[in-house]
């Protein structure tokens, strides 16, 4: 069960009284509530910035949904900043609370507080945003933004704050930033602009505490692969692998694109992270300073732990059914494995997006081509899709560092540096 205060505009200086007012006012139902009712328990266990524009493809219901998950499972004061360039008014504040009813009956309250700023505005939002953290309580941010944009990015030299330098700002007071790269309309281009910024500790005479590198400036994306990342540890870890002789000859992806009859210049940010991780865990050298997208493969030299060749392909799923919240998203993964003389395997994951499963297929290669197979065995498992709510609820609740993720990271740029179309 939800309870959500109607938002009540107020002037910036007067946000601490109004929130004031609200419990006040929640107070006085509590002394006259009965026994069929519950107390309302003001819980901050973290200070949630969420950061969003009308440019961003983030609903207000998408959104809505992402407060009130958190609510429940993280409740906090939450400052939701709706960055919009074209606003009349440089600051407009209003203050709520939203309430959830917990298993003992009680209602768990957190605070929100939104702000509508312009370029203009969002000068002003740094110091208020201080001015008005919880003490004692870590800051998290959430960027829903594309840090790729140049009309964005570039929009400081016309006076105030842009989306980007405003996220920057922020980030300046957070023990943790999260973004999401299937935002960003040039893959490339976003991360080099979080590496400025998030890559080091230092930037000038302001210390970031947030980096990429060591894991709790993070991309959400990396929550979107975590599933595929479990099956392919799983992989590596069967007795076809297990063998140090053997090696990945090949490996192909098959990325989800609704448009018919075109290749999409952008590739996945799910395939630069994914392989970026594989090729950090499996110690794989890219010689190469430029890589070449043909139509399924990608031209490069790609060599292994012991110096052998790997053959990297990227696909375009042939037949799609699901939305285009689905687009770029990777629906299948093959791994060839070398074998004994003469022999090869084949363990490839076919995802079904719409259906909630993939199937796992093994198979030994006899001969030259894939339909030569000699043994063959195929498994059904559980992919569940995950919306937005449900990957920024496991990120926000994740640990502070990951071990993995800056390395992943690193490699992932390396790719989008290095790949031309």
């Amino acid at each position: 069960m939800t309870s959500v205060e109607t938002k009540e505009n107020v002037s910036s200086a007067s946000i601490e009284k109004e929130l004031k007012n609200i419990w006040h006012h929640a107070a006085q139902l509590d002394n006259l509530r009965t026994l069929k009712t519950q107390a309302h328990i003001k819980a901050i266990l973290a200070n949630i910035v969420i950061v969003t524009s009308p440019a961003s493809t983030i609903t207000k219901e998408t959104l809505d949904d992402v407060i009130n998950d958190l609510c429940v499972a993280h409740p906090s004061r939450f400052f939701i900043i709706n960055y919009q360039p074209d606003l009349t008014n440089s600051l407009m504040v209003s203050v709520s609370s939203r309430c959830m009813t917990a298993r003992s009956g009680s209602h768990i309250c957190s605070e929100e507080i939104y702000f509508n700023v312009n370029a203009k505005g969002a000068e002003a939002i740094p110091n208020l945003f201080l001015s008005l953290l919880v003490p004692e309580v870590p800051v998290q941010i959430i960027s829903l933004v594309d840090f790729s944009r140049a009309e964005i990015t570039n929009l400081q030299d016309s006076g105030g704050l842009s989306i980007c330098e405003l996220v920057m700002r922020l980030a300046s007071f957070a023990e943790r930033v999260c973004y999401d790269s299937s935002l960003f309309e040039d893959y490339l281009i976003g991360l080099k602009f979080i590496s400025q910024r998030l890559a080091n500790f230092g930037s000038g005479n302001i210390s970031w505490p947030c980096n990429v590198i060591s894991g709790n400036a993070r991309d959400l994306t990396w929550q979107r692969v975590r599933r595929w990342r479990y099956l392919i540890a799983e992989l590596f870890d069967s007795s076809l692998c297990l063998d140090p002789k053997r090696g990945v000859e090949e490996i192909s992806f098959i990325v989800n694109n609704n448009i018919e009859d075109v290749i999409s210049p952008k590739v996945s940010p799910e395939v630069y992270l994914l392989l970026g991780w594989i090729m950090d865990k499996l110690e794989w050298k890219l010689t190469d300073k430029q890589l070449l997208l043909t139509e399924k493969e990608v031209l490069g030299s790609f060599y292994d732990i012991d110096g052998r060749p790997v053959k990297l392909c990227i696909n375009k799923a042939q037949k799609i059914n699901s939305s285009l919240n689905d687009q770029l998203r990777i629906s299948g993964i093959t791994m060839i494995v070398r074998g004994e003389v003469g022999h090869r395997y084949a363990m490839e994951v076919r995802r079904e997006i719409d259906e909630g499963y993939c199937e796992i297929e093994t198979k030994s290669i006899s001969g030259k081509q894939e339909q030569d197979f000699c043994e063959y065995s195929v498994r059904r498992i559980a992919f569940p899709r995950q919306s937005l709510t449900e990957i920024v609820l496991a990120e926000v609740t994740a640990g502070a560092r990951s071990r993995n993720f800056g390395p992943a990271y690193r490699m992932a740029l390396l790719l989008a540096e290095r790949l031309k179309f």
